[in-house]
């Protein structure tokens, strides 16, 4: 059975501190600390929701995103959230032109991305 959300995150505390706020929620998780990992990851297991730094250590999260959202795996499009400190108005531009469904700022507010995961999961 796949997990419901793939966190890709390189900063462990704060995957750490996701997953375990999702999982009180009833919310399976996974979690990826490399964009190579987390695309691995999303391929394999097709969680609905993927939330997705932009910063990661060997390649950028807009590439993830493009790669997930190709339409290259039939019927499975997951819905990405970016969770990330960059901010400038050209990344937010660039979150939604690689096709990302949100983008969400660091530093954020747990409950409101908890209700943002939980709206893509009902």
């Amino acid at each position: 059975m796949s997990n419901d959300v793939l966190i890709v995150e390189d900063e462990k505390v704060l995957s750490d501190l996701l997953k375990i706020n999702l999982s009180l929620r009833g919310i399976k998780i996974d979690i990826a600390y490399t964009a190579q990992d987390g695309l691995d990851k999303a391929l394999a297991e097709h969680p609905k929701v993927v939330i997705l730094d932009v910063r990661l250590p060997d390649f950028c999260g807009w590439e993830v995103c493009k790669e997930l959202k190709s339409g290259k795996i039939d019927s499975w499009e997951p819905v990405v959230i970016f969770l990330t400190a960059a901010t400038q108005k050209n990344d937010k531009e660039m979150g939604k032109s690689c096709g990302g469904d949100e983008f969400l700022e660091k530093p954020f507010e747990m409950n409101q991305l908890i209700e943002v995961v939980r709206s893509y999961l009902a």
